[in-house]
């Protein structure tokens, strides 16, 4: 498990907002991903609070999901046809982030890994406990029983 990068690791502990920081919230940071181009947006939204990844999150978390995909989707004039927004287990730092890719945009974790947010918010408004009694490491049944995207 690598390190969060430090410039991240500097905006979730207060230190410094670099140019990369789109917006701040109080539960998220907005920031352009290292692996945005010109003809591919990824941008991530990471947890400022103690979320470790998408196990840690319940049907508490639900409004400020919703708020930051909406904040997000306005500021960056995206639409669900024309981005993605997910999270992936397992995570590649234990700190919760989102993704906000644009459809065309190449993903390097394996699609079994992917957890789509609107398949999230769904899951979790139907359990809360969705994720924690489902999702395991290592287990080909770790994607959301309603997969409606494809990468």
């Amino acid at each position: 498990m690598r390190r969060i990068p430090t410039d991240i690791s500097q905006i979730i502990n207060g230190v410094n907002n670099t140019q990369n920081l789109i917006f701040k919230t109080d539960g998220f940071a907005l920031v352009i991903d290292p692996t945005h181009t010109k003809i591919s947006d990824h941008y991530c939204a990471w947890s400022l609070k103690q979320h470790r990844d998408l196990l840690s999150l319940t049907s508490d978390d639900i409004p400020e999901l919703e708020r930051l995909k909406e904040k997000s989707y306005k500021l960056l004039n995206m639409s669900d046809k024309t981005h993605k927004v997910f999270i992936h287990f397992p995570p590649s730092w234990w700190q919760l982030h989102i993704h906000f890719v644009q459809n065309n945009h190449f993903l390097l974790c394996p699609e079994e890994d992917v957890h789509y947010f609107d398949d999230v918010i769904r899951n979790l408004k139907a359990n809360t406990d969705y994720y924690r009694e489902r999702v395991t490491i290592g287990s080909k049944s770790r994607k959301s029983d309603n997969p409606t995207n494809k990468l």
